[in-house]
């Protein structure tokens, strides 16, 4: 047996039409002689596949066997040692001994696990979480890693969900070419979307299109006429506590029109940009930008216009995971890998490992306010209602809502880096296109 890495396809595949065959990750491997819970999770995945959904069952029968399953799922979900796991191996358990592997090449079993009695209990859920428990200094560091069955597999485990890979860097090529895939195809085939294309464009927006003064790049601030129509992005933000030094002002008006250098701007505007010009659209509404700052009659004026404004976009731009101004659109995590499993001669299984930083799923409201701030923020409730499209620059992924869709790279809310309701308890902070998984 032999666990290698692998490459993941270059592009995803629109649309995942080829036939799979599915298979029960413990029949594949066995579970003769396991002395931890193999067989029965192989027992478990057959019932809940074959048994459950059959036709004729009555519905109270049903829930009743819902709810046995259920406790059999918590009963099967238990930690175990990595002396245990190795035993169940020496004991002749193959499914063992290709968890082994998998947990040592994704790093959840470290070489000195071997040799020094450490206080680290190992989990293999029924829906292939992999996780590590570990007890310093009172207290339990945990660190997951998912399974899943990448697009375009032919065969599929069942309970692994089957999703598209993530890079671990949502400025790549990979991440912004699968944002204009989802915008087009909403131009393109939804109608209730289709109506607001070109839209007025408001009193002022920025021209994203390059300009130069001198050896600095940068871009201006445009005046626009009335009635004058167009496309054009509006970037949803946090201010948080940082200073945004790049705002107009009535004195630095005149100055912005002619031109706003690129350095001037934070990290959010600049990403912001980059992202308008990938999405081949001229013109981006900031708020900081685009209404004067310490104006009273201008912000009397614009703000009473900026329900226009969001409704009227092209597509909203939410920095969902950044704090303040500084903190960017982009996010990198650690990439998903793709292992190669070659067994007994037959044809080799190919399953990825979701990394991102092995915290797992969002699980608190704690969890929630570091990777999605945004989500604290009054304003941005109105901003989703009204905007027809948005782009949510999430934790370790783009998601993307329209008026008709949502959907996000990885394709499948129950993996990380969504979160688990389970834990989080209530709807209050989901994002279209960031469901969170219901467990």
């Amino acid at each position: 047996m032999e666990i290698s890495i692998a490459e993941f396809p270059r592009e995803d595949p629109s649309f995942d039409n080829a036939e799979t065959t599915l298979q029960n990750f413990y029949d594949a491997f066995g579970t003769s002689g396991c002395l931890l819970t193999c067989d029965l999770k192989r027992q478990y995945q057959e019932y809940v596949t074959t048994v459950l959904p059959q036709p004729g069952i009555q519905n109270s029968v049903r829930r009743q066997k819902k709810k046995e399953t259920d406790r059999t799922y918590r009963e099967l979900n238990r930690n175990f040692t990595l002396a245990e796991l190795l035993s169940s191996i020496r004991s002749g358990c193959g499914s063992c001994e290709v968890l082994k592997e998998l947990l040592e090449r994704v790093s959840l079993i470290d070489p000195d696990d071997y040799r020094l009695e450490a206080n680290t209990t190992l989990n293999v859920s029924p829906a292939f979480v992999l996780e590590r428990q570990t007890l310093k200094n009172d207290t339990l560091e945990v660190q997951q890693i998912h399974l899943f069955s990448p697009l375009g597999c032919t065969t599929q485990f069942r309970n692994m969900p089957r999703v598209s890979f993530l890079r671990g860097n949502t400025a790549s090529s990979t991440s912004i070419n699968r944002a204009s895939m989802w915008l087009k195809n909403c131009v393109d085939t939804h109608l209730i979307c289709r109506p607001n294309i070109t839209s007025e464009l408001p009193s002022r927006i920025i021209d994203v299109t390059e300009i130069k003064k001198g050896d600095e790049k940068g871009v201006r601030l445009v005046k626009t006429s009335f009635g004058e129509a167009g496309k054009y992005a509006c970037l949803s933000h946090c201010w948080g506590k940082a200073l945004i030094q790049c705002c107009t002002t009535r004195a630095t008006l005149h100055q912005a029109t002619e031109f706003i250098g690129f350095n001037s701007m934070p990290q959010n505007f600049r990403d912001a940009v980059e992202i308008t010009r990938k999405l081949q659209l001229q013109y981006l509404w900031i708020d900081s930008i685009c209404i004067l700052q310490g104006d009273r009659q201008d912000w009397e004026v614009e703000s009473g216009k900026m329900a226009a404004v969001y409704k009227n976009s092209y597509i909203t731009i939410a920095a969902a995971a950044s704090a303040d101004s500084t903190g960017g659109c982009f996010t990198r995590t650690k990439p998903d890998i793709c292992l190669r499993i070659s067994w007994n001669h037959s044809e080799p299984f190919v399953v990825g490992a979701r990394m991102c930083d092995t915290k797992g799923f969002l699980r608190d409201e704690k969890s929630i306010k570091e990777r999605q701030p945004l989500l604290q923020r009054g304003w941005v409730y109105q901003e989703r209602l009204l905007s027809p499209r948005t782009l949510y620059c999430n934790y370790g992924e783009l998601a993307f809502r329209c008026l008709e869709s949502s959907t996000c790279e990885c394709g499948k809310a129950s993996i990380a880096p969504h979160g688990s309701a389970a834990s989080i308890g209530t709807g209050r902070y989901v994002i279209p296109g960031f469901q969170v998984a219901r467990s």
